[in-house]
């Protein structure tokens, strides 16, 4: 890394140092030249830093980060002012000679960050292009972030577009807040500095479930490289992909399950992703679960009920429809005895009980006490369901354990029309 004072024969050599130096006044000839120094001071020691090569953008942009981080308005003025005769480079040829070419510390960007909207609510004028690098560059590092009652930088910042983190006193993004704020860098940053990726809080969510709610992929990208777990439960017991599908967000289901995320995992709350992409009808999940993710259609919950029980109790024609297509069985009981179409019977949803049966549903399947599907819509006075069993020949005279059937169950539950259409079918 080179070192030392800038000669004259650097600036002969430098058309850009020279080109500079020539549009300030003498006194910041000498600014320029400790600019010059504090960046070679930091720069990488993998790449060689020659000052001679310094194009006019380049050290203008120097230039401006040590005004800002001295807190020179003299300097950061006569720069503002200079500006209007030459052409600086794009942002997006800028910033990577920044990055990859030195290493300034996230003190000094938060330094910088917060002098530049001190200044500039003095109407001191400052570069849009640079300025947007050395944003760039902090928010790469990590440091794009401030008190949140800062607000004269908050607005600054947003006047570029670029999102505002709360930091502590030691310059540290909250691991939260970086996720919030869906950056990679401030993610990485507040790891490294002792944040627990994995972290679950009393009642809440974890890092990721919080991403996975927001859909930002990049922030679930980040956690997972920084080593947080990807089948990890939140304090409800449920995994992200449970989160991600119950949010419906595709691409982050996607992005998880790409990064082998367990589809049959069996979580804390005692079923699968499976069950809820079932029970809430999505279909495009559950295609991509089955496709993506090998999604095992019989896994029953810790009540012993597949998917398919889910979606006939929540009345999801079409899912139960996808699932039967998929080869998931319509007959599978539960640990109480119940099928699918007990379920749907009992909840009242036709068109399922009608499905049902068309994919070859078991009428008199006896669940636990030896109710019927018959049953339990006479228990709940379901008429246009009882209707439906009976013409497709249920048995109106079946008994359960204790001899009830199910005229005497729409008896005992008040539903007058159900009995005497049961009675009627009786005689």
């Amino acid at each position: 890394m080179a070192s030392g004072p800038i000669t004259q024969a650097m600036i002969n050599e430098s058309f850009g140092l020279k080109r500079l130096l020539a549009l300030t006044e003498q006194y910041v000839q000498d600014k320029i030249s400790s600019a010059v120094e504090y960046a070679a001071e930091t720069a990488n020691s993998d790449q060689e830093f020659n000052r001679a090569n310094l194009r006019t953008d380049q050290c203008y942009t120097l230039a401006l980060l040590f005004g800002l981080i001295k807190e020179d308005a003299a300097l950061c003025s006569i720069l503002g002012m200079s500006s209007e005769f030459f052409e600086p480079l794009p942002v997006a040829q800028l910033f990577p000679w920044l990055k990859g070419g030195f290493q300034f510390t996230r003190r000094d960007l938060l330094s910088a960050l917060k002098y530049a909207a001190k200044i500039k609510k003095q109407k001191i004028c400052i570069p849009s292009s640079a300025f947007k690098a050395i944003v760039q560059l902090a928010k790469d590092t990590g440091v794009i972030a401030i008190a949140s009652e800062d607000r004269e930088l908050i607005e600054l910042l947003e006047s570029v577009g670029s999102e505002v983190l709360p930091v502590n006193p030691e310059l540290q993004v909250s691991l939260n807040d970086a996720v919030i704020a869906d950056s990679p860098a401030a993610i990485k940053a507040a790891v490294e500095n002792g944040a627990d990726p994995n972290y679950i809080p009393d009642v809440g969510n974890s890092y990721l479930h919080l991403a996975v709610t927001k859909n930002s992929l990049s922030a679930i990208t980040a956690l997972l490289e920084a080593g947080a777990r990807v089948d990890g439960e939140n304090s409800e017991g449920e995994t992200a992909l449970c989160v991600a599908v119950k949010e419906h967000n595709l691409e982050a289901i996607k992005l998880l399950l790409t990064k082998a995320a367990k589809v049959n995992y069996l979580n804390a709350c005692g079923h699968t992703a499976i069950h809820i992409a079932a029970r809430a009808g999505f279909a495009d999940v559950m295609e991509l679960l089955i496709g993506q993710g090998s999604a095992d259609l019989s896994v029953v919950d810790s009540s012993g009920n597949t998917p398919l029980h889910w979606a006939a109790a929540a009345g999801k024609e079409d899912m139960v429809q996808l699932l039967h297509r998929k080869g998931a069985s319509v007959n599978t009981v539960s640990k109480s005895g119940w099928t699918p179409l007990h379920a749907a019977s009992e909840y009242n949803h036709l068109g399922v009980v009608t499905l049902l049966i068309e994919c070859g549903a078991v009428l008199e399947a006896l669940g636990e006490g030896r109710y019927t599907p018959l049953h339990m819509a006479a228990d709940k006075g379901h008429i246009e369901i009882v209707k439906l069993l009976v013409s497709k020949g249920a048995n109106v005279k079946a008994e359960a354990t204790e001899g009830s059937t199910p005229a005497d169950m729409a008896k005992d539950s008040g539903h007058t029309a159900v009995l005497e259409f049961l009675l009627e079918k009786s005689s």
